[in-house]
């Protein structure tokens, strides 16, 4: 039997950076939430109560959500999929035109965790091609911060991984 032993020095906490096509997005409320799905199927038999072999089916969806909270122009574009490029600098403003587009755009997304008590600890999730998926939106209410829900869901690439998982343990 294997034992496992225990170590709150291996404790990752949270996520610390989000970078996006190699820009650093600022801040984020509440953190990061990242989730494997998988569609199975579940056989029966008629001679047995209870079910006898789960099979797989369809597509493995990744994604992940979290709540940008620097509303610099770039990131709402971003969060509205709409391309960064649409954001126009004059001489004293910023002017980002809610221009819907028709091209989906693909991002590469990493976000870092590390140990808050071992400093040789940090893990690094980098996701090759996301698309922004479902809606988002802010609420503009006086005295509160204005905070972008965003969602993202990862693409196979081209040598059919969604991208990777590194644990650094030592430097």
């Amino acid at each position: 039997m294997q034992t496992i032993t225990k170590d709150s020095t291996l404790i990752l906490e949270g996520c610390g950076d989000i970078v996006v096509d190699g820009v650093e997005v600022g801040t984020y409320n509440g953190g990061l939430v990242m989730t494997w799905a998988e569609n199975t199927v579940y056989i029966e038999s008629d001679h047995h109560r209870g079910r006898i072999r789960a099979v797989k089916m369809g597509a493995v969806t990744v994604a992940f959500t979290t709540e940008l909270e620097q509303g610099n122009l770039e990131n709402i574009a971003m969060a509205y999929a709409i391309p960064t490029s649409s954001v126009l600098s004059g001489a004293s403003s910023k002017i980002l035109n809610l221009t819907p587009v028709d091209e989906t755009l693909e991002h590469q997304m990493v976000f870092t965790s590390m140990s808050s008590t071992n400093n040789d600890l940090a893990r690094t999730v980098t996701l090759n091609k996301v698309v922004r998926v479902g809606s988002t939106g802010t609420t503009y209410y006086r005295g509160t911060k204005q905070v972008y829900p965003v969602t993202f869901e990862a693409l196979i690439n081209s040598s059919g991984t969604f991208g990777s998982i590194v644990d650094v343990t030592a430097s």
